[in-house]
Protein backbone atom coordinates (compact mmCIF):
# COMPACT_ATOMS: atom_id res chain seq x y z
CA UNK A 1 0.00 0.00 0.00
CA UNK A 2 1.27 3.68 -0.78
CA UNK A 3 1.52 5.77 2.20
CA UNK A 4 2.18 9.52 2.86
CA UNK A 5 1.66 11.39 5.97
CA UNK A 6 0.25 9.26 8.24
CA UNK A 7 -2.36 7.98 5.79
CA UNK A 8 -2.49 4.78 4.07
CA UNK A 9 -4.00 4.85 0.74
CA UNK A 10 -5.45 1.62 -0.73
CA UNK A 11 -7.52 1.52 -4.39
CA UNK A 12 -9.90 -1.67 -2.25
CA UNK A 13 -10.40 1.02 0.52
CA UNK A 14 -13.22 1.92 -0.82
CA UNK A 15 -14.22 -1.89 -1.41
CA UNK A 16 -17.64 -1.11 1.59
CA UNK A 17 -18.39 1.64 -1.07
CA UNK A 18 -18.41 -0.23 -3.78
CA UNK A 19 -20.11 -3.27 -2.32
CA UNK A 20 -22.98 -0.63 -1.99
CA UNK A 21 -26.42 -0.60 -4.16
CA UNK A 22 -25.85 1.94 -7.06
CA UNK A 23 -27.39 4.92 -5.96
CA UNK A 24 -29.96 6.50 -8.37
CA UNK A 25 -30.08 10.21 -7.47
CA UNK A 26 -27.32 11.57 -9.27
CA UNK A 27 -28.12 9.81 -12.72
CA UNK A 28 -29.35 11.91 -15.14
CA UNK A 29 -33.40 11.28 -15.65
CA UNK A 30 -33.21 9.16 -18.70
CA UNK A 31 -31.19 6.93 -16.58
CA UNK A 32 -33.14 6.13 -13.70
CA UNK A 33 -34.84 3.44 -14.45
CA UNK A 34 -31.90 1.49 -16.84
CA UNK A 35 -30.64 -1.11 -13.91
CA UNK A 36 -30.00 -3.95 -16.21
CA UNK A 37 -26.64 -5.99 -15.52
CA UNK A 38 -24.74 -4.42 -18.12
CA UNK A 39 -25.36 -0.64 -16.39
CA UNK A 40 -24.85 -1.72 -13.11
CA UNK A 41 -21.68 -3.02 -14.26
CA UNK A 42 -20.68 -0.36 -16.44
CA UNK A 43 -21.27 2.08 -13.65
CA UNK A 44 -19.20 0.02 -11.27
CA UNK A 45 -16.55 -0.13 -13.46
CA UNK A 46 -16.59 4.07 -14.03
CA UNK A 47 -16.46 4.07 -10.19
CA UNK A 48 -13.23 1.50 -9.66
CA UNK A 49 -11.30 2.71 -12.96
CA UNK A 50 -10.49 5.72 -11.10
CA UNK A 51 -9.59 4.76 -7.58
CA UNK A 52 -7.35 2.15 -9.58
CA UNK A 53 -5.76 4.69 -12.11
CA UNK A 54 -5.08 6.91 -8.58
CA UNK A 55 -3.67 3.61 -7.14
CA UNK A 56 -1.13 3.10 -9.80
CA UNK A 57 0.04 6.81 -9.77
CA UNK A 58 0.30 6.95 -6.23
CA UNK A 59 2.22 3.45 -5.84
CA UNK A 60 4.72 4.46 -8.46
CA UNK A 61 5.24 7.90 -6.71
CA UNK A 62 5.95 6.28 -3.73
CA UNK A 63 8.30 3.16 -5.13
CA UNK A 64 12.00 4.61 -4.35
CA UNK A 65 13.04 1.74 -7.35
CA UNK A 66 10.90 3.19 -9.75
CA UNK A 67 11.27 6.68 -10.83
CA UNK A 68 8.97 6.71 -13.58
CA UNK A 69 5.44 8.10 -14.13
CA UNK A 70 2.25 6.15 -14.64
CA UNK A 71 2.21 8.20 -18.65
CA UNK A 72 6.05 7.50 -18.84
CA UNK A 73 5.39 3.53 -18.14
CA UNK A 74 2.44 3.72 -21.17
CA UNK A 75 4.67 5.39 -23.43
CA UNK A 76 7.42 2.72 -22.37
CA UNK A 77 5.33 -0.49 -22.43
CA UNK A 78 3.47 0.89 -26.23
CA UNK A 79 7.45 0.97 -27.87
CA UNK A 80 8.23 -2.12 -26.14
CA UNK A 81 4.74 -3.91 -27.51
CA UNK A 82 5.25 -2.67 -31.31
CA UNK A 83 7.34 -0.08 -33.27
CA UNK A 84 5.89 3.06 -32.55
CA UNK A 85 5.77 6.70 -33.91
CA UNK A 86 4.84 9.37 -31.93
CA UNK A 87 1.56 10.14 -33.36
CA UNK A 88 0.84 6.75 -33.14
CA UNK A 89 1.48 6.53 -29.48
CA UNK A 90 -0.48 9.78 -28.62
CA UNK A 91 -3.47 8.33 -30.72
CA UNK A 92 -3.55 5.15 -28.18
CA UNK A 93 -3.16 6.96 -24.96
CA UNK A 94 -6.16 9.49 -26.65
CA UNK A 95 -3.67 12.67 -25.96
CA UNK A 96 -2.56 15.39 -27.89
CA UNK A 97 0.61 15.00 -29.76
CA UNK A 98 2.11 17.74 -28.02
CA UNK A 99 1.80 15.42 -24.73
CA UNK A 100 3.59 12.47 -25.83
CA UNK A 101 6.59 14.92 -27.51
CA UNK A 102 6.95 16.15 -23.94
CA UNK A 103 6.89 13.20 -22.66
CA UNK A 104 9.41 11.29 -25.42
CA UNK A 105 11.46 14.47 -24.74
CA UNK A 106 11.97 13.21 -21.34
CA UNK A 107 12.84 9.80 -21.49
CA UNK A 108 15.06 10.91 -24.62
CA UNK A 109 17.05 13.32 -22.26
CA UNK A 110 17.15 9.88 -19.50
CA UNK A 111 18.25 7.48 -21.99
CA UNK A 112 14.97 5.54 -21.78
CA UNK A 113 13.87 5.94 -25.79
CA UNK A 114 15.63 6.47 -28.99
CA UNK A 115 14.38 8.68 -31.73
CA UNK A 116 15.65 7.04 -35.54
CA UNK A 117 14.10 8.31 -39.10
CA UNK A 118 12.20 5.98 -40.92
CA UNK A 119 14.14 4.52 -43.72
CA UNK A 120 11.24 4.67 -45.84
CA UNK A 121 9.59 8.46 -45.06
CA UNK A 122 12.34 10.87 -43.64
CA UNK A 123 9.11 12.91 -42.32
CA UNK A 124 8.40 9.75 -39.52
CA UNK A 125 9.81 9.46 -37.01
CA UNK A 126 9.92 5.78 -34.87
CA UNK A 127 11.08 5.27 -31.41
CA UNK A 128 12.99 2.24 -29.82
CA UNK A 129 13.35 1.43 -26.08
CA UNK A 130 17.26 1.38 -24.78
CA UNK A 131 18.41 -1.19 -22.46
CA UNK A 132 17.64 1.66 -19.66
CA UNK A 133 14.38 2.22 -20.87
CA UNK A 134 13.69 -1.62 -21.16
CA UNK A 135 14.92 -1.87 -17.68
CA UNK A 136 12.58 0.97 -16.20
CA UNK A 137 9.98 -0.09 -17.83
CA UNK A 138 10.46 -3.85 -16.23
CA UNK A 139 11.10 -2.50 -12.99
CA UNK A 140 8.24 -0.08 -12.78
CA UNK A 141 5.74 -3.33 -14.23
CA UNK A 142 7.58 -5.71 -11.42
CA UNK A 143 6.95 -2.96 -8.85
CA UNK A 144 3.39 -2.27 -9.28
CA UNK A 145 2.70 -5.96 -9.99
CA UNK A 146 4.22 -6.84 -6.49
CA UNK A 147 2.42 -4.50 -4.91
CA UNK A 148 -0.82 -4.82 -6.56
CA UNK A 149 -0.25 -9.16 -5.20
CA UNK A 150 -0.20 -7.16 -1.63
CA UNK A 151 -3.04 -6.39 -2.25
CA UNK A 152 -4.86 -8.81 -3.49
CA UNK A 153 -3.63 -11.29 -1.18
CA UNK A 154 -6.46 -11.59 1.35
CA UNK A 155 -8.87 -12.47 -1.66
CA UNK A 156 -9.94 -16.22 -1.82
CA UNK A 157 -8.67 -18.12 -4.71
CA UNK A 158 -12.49 -17.89 -5.94
CA UNK A 159 -12.53 -14.36 -5.78
CA UNK A 160 -9.23 -14.08 -7.35
CA UNK A 161 -10.58 -16.23 -10.38
CA UNK A 162 -13.63 -13.99 -10.67
CA UNK A 163 -11.53 -11.00 -10.73
CA UNK A 164 -9.36 -12.82 -13.68
CA UNK A 165 -12.45 -13.67 -15.69
CA UNK A 166 -13.71 -10.60 -15.60
CA UNK A 167 -10.93 -8.92 -16.84
CA UNK A 168 -10.18 -11.47 -19.83
CA UNK A 169 -13.73 -10.65 -20.66
CA UNK A 170 -13.55 -6.69 -20.25
CA UNK A 171 -10.28 -6.61 -22.23
CA UNK A 172 -11.85 -8.62 -24.70
CA UNK A 173 -14.74 -6.06 -25.27
CA UNK A 174 -12.66 -3.32 -25.18
CA UNK A 175 -10.67 -4.37 -27.79
CA UNK A 176 -13.18 -5.74 -30.16
CA UNK A 177 -15.07 -2.17 -29.70
CA UNK A 178 -14.82 0.41 -31.88
CA UNK A 179 -13.49 3.58 -31.17
CA UNK A 180 -15.68 6.26 -30.77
Amino acid sequence: MAAWGNRRYSPFAAATEMDAPVQTMNKPAHLENTSTPAATTAENLVRAIPLLDRWMHTTLSHTPESDISLRQLAVLQQIADESATPGEIARSLNVTPAVITGLIDRLERRGFVRRFDSQFDRRRVHLELTVSGDDARVQASASLGERMQGELGSLSPSELQTIDEALRLLTKSMLTAKDG
